[in-house]
């Protein structure tokens, strides 16, 4: 089955895949995460190193206002983290002023600790009450081009969905021995499977853990 058949997948997107070696549907349901982000520990900046990747959460006192005339696009907002203060600075993004706004948010961004001055550099976020994406066990997947790790983790979902592969993310003595709690909107999570000897047993044998929302 062509990729085009995935919902957001134009021809332009298609090539980006193809240059992971991603040709048909089949070739992204086999595609798998070259590594995992544990988001289930948050971090406190004062035990955090120069150059580390951390999750914490912050409150935001202040958002600077954007230098337009600049050539570089430079958002800075105040932060502090019990009463340790920093700055939080995205570079080129200037719509960022326009959603962060002052309150408690989660943060997923590279520590800069130059010279005793504490910053975190072009994080993601989101408010801390709306904790819907920062959290859990995130894959990663190579990218190319135009392909981001949102499209191509929607992209196999998508195609898990299209194929009727949730129907057989268990092994079938597990699918008839096994009670499962009711799950009304699960939340996949993609944990790569064993080695198979074949293609097809891969497939087949592709694990999915469903949580309950």
């Amino acid at each position: 089955m062509q990729l085009t058949s995935i919902k957001n997948i134009s021809e332009k997107r298609q090539k980006d895949f193809e240059k992971l070696g991603v040709f048909s549907v089949e070739d992204l349901i086999n595609y798998y995460p070259r590594s995992y982000l544990d988001l289930t520990r948050h971090t406190s900046l004062k035990d955090a190193y120069h150059n580390d990747m951390v999750l914490f959460v912050c409150t935001v006192t202040a958002v600077l206002p954007v230098n337009h005339a600049s050539r570089l696009k430079v958002v800075r907002a105040l932060c502090n983290q019990d009463g340790f203060p920093f700055t939080a600075v995205w570079f080129n993004q200037p719509y960022v002023a326009q959603k962060l706004k002052a309150g408690e948010y989660l943060f997923y961004g590279r520590v800069q600790n130059k010279y005793d001055v504490l910053s975190i550099t072009n994080p993601t976020f989101e408010p801390l009450e709306g904790n819907t994406r920062l959290k859990g066990i995130v894959p990663v997947y190579s990218v190319k081009g135009s392909l981001t790790q949102r499209i191509v983790s929607n992209a196999i979902k998508e195609a898990l969905h299209k194929e009727n592969i949730l129907t057989r993310s268990f092994p079938i003595p597990c699918n008839k021995n096994t009670i499962f709690p009711p799950c009304p909107k699960p939340t996949i999570t993609y944990i790569s499977p064993p080695p198979c000897p074949s293609r097809r047993g891969r497939r087949s044998a592709l694990p999915l853990k469903n949580i309950s929302s």
